[in-house]
């Protein structure tokens, strides 16, 4: 199966845009194509860029992995509605995500979201035996999460994994259908609830759940309250953190933040931008208008602010670049020490 006419274009273009990134493997005519933090940023979710969250292509357009499409947090405007009753509920695992599929024609391929080749595709490598691999069905595709802590990562992952597991969520087969992982499964499944069982399951220290239609297929995240918390605070998703990297000349959309704090971040962001930019361009136009006095003149001006008055200064005599950063230390929020 390939990719039609319109999606190989449309693909082409997001990649081009920069609202998806291709990484090519080193070896074989393959590549991988998953969504950046500028689409997370500005929320813009096409059938192509839902699509490409580890989406794995070959150089005529085929596919190999065809990855589940992004889904969402129940809360937010993209989310199915989803009849619980009628659902598949499982564990929402803190984890990695990883795709393995033992291929006819390119041999095993394991991925993680966007890369073939990282540190964690390399651990996945080295816990998958021979007698794993007789049991993985062939051209059937196992997406699992790679429950392992590594160092640096502690903002990524924060549940402590005692022991390394990989855990299978959602299997597709030779033709890309996905089908509910039972016993045949060469690895652990993630564990399933029912209603009554996933309730108070939501009132403990975890991650949460993900809901799946089992006539849609379509899934949304069910997230406790203390992992959002939590998550949010060890992800340093906080507005000291966006006026740290606009301070420093940054924006938001280049970090590479949790989904579901975007919203959140974009918001502070703008209006970070829109109150700097409002106090330079009112520096600019005091100065303007104040051209042909002299330093004594614009001190005695009682009509300045003092703190505009400041400004004008630091723009008068050392340039926009000065005024800049001293905007921005004015802009530091109270509650940052």
């Amino acid at each position: 199966m390939n990719l039609n006419k319109q999606d190989i274009k449309d693909l082409i273009s997001l990649v081009n845009d920069g609202y998806i990134r291709k990484s090519d493997h080193s070896v074989f005519p393959l590549s991988i194509y998953n969504y950046t933090p500028k689409t997370q940023f500005e929320g813009y979710w096409t059938p192509i860029t839902r699509k490409t969250r580890g989406l794995v292509l070959d150089n005529k357009y085929n596919i190999i992995i065809k990855c589940p499409e992004k889904f969402f947090n129940q809360n937010e405007p993209l989310a199915p509605h989803i009849n619980l009753s009628n659902a598949r509920i499982s564990e929402k695992l803190d984890g990695y995500y990883i795709s393995i599929k033992l291929d006819s024609d390119w041999g095993l391929i394991i991925t993680s979201r966007g890369s073939f080749n990282n540190k964690y595709t390399e651990a996945v490598k080295s816990s998958i035996t021979d007698d794993i691999v007789l049991k993985m069905a062939p051209n059937y595709t196992y997406f699992c999460e790679l429950l392992q802590n590594f160092p640096g990562d502690e903002s990524i992952i924060l549940t402590k994994h005692l022991v390394p597991k990989l855990v299978c969520w959602a299997i597709k087969d030779e033709n890309f259908n996905e089908i509910i992982p039972d016993d045949t499964c060469p690895f652990p499944i993630a564990k399933e609830l029912s209603l009554p069982e996933a309730k108070q399951y939501l009132k403990q220290k975890v991650e949460g759940v993900v809901a799946q239609d089992l006539t849609t297929f379509e899934r949304v995240k069910i997230k406790t309250e203390y992992f959002v918390k939590y998550h949010r605070l060890i992800s340093n998703c906080t507005e000291k953190r966006v006026w740290e990297v606009l301070s420093a000349g940054g924006r938001v959309e280049n970090l590479n933040l949790p989904d579901e704090f975007m919203p959140q971040m974009k918001k502070w962001q703008q209006e970070f931008l829109l109150d700097f930019n409002l106090k330079v361009a009112n520096t600019q136009t005091a100065l303007k208008r104040r051209a042909n006095l002299s330093d004594k003149e614009i001190a005695l001006d009682n009509t300045l602010h003092p703190t505009l008055k400041s400004y004008l200064f630091t723009l008068k005599k050392r340039g926009l670049e000065a005024l800049s950063a001293q905007i921005w230390r004015d802009l530091k929020p109270h509650n940052v020490v």
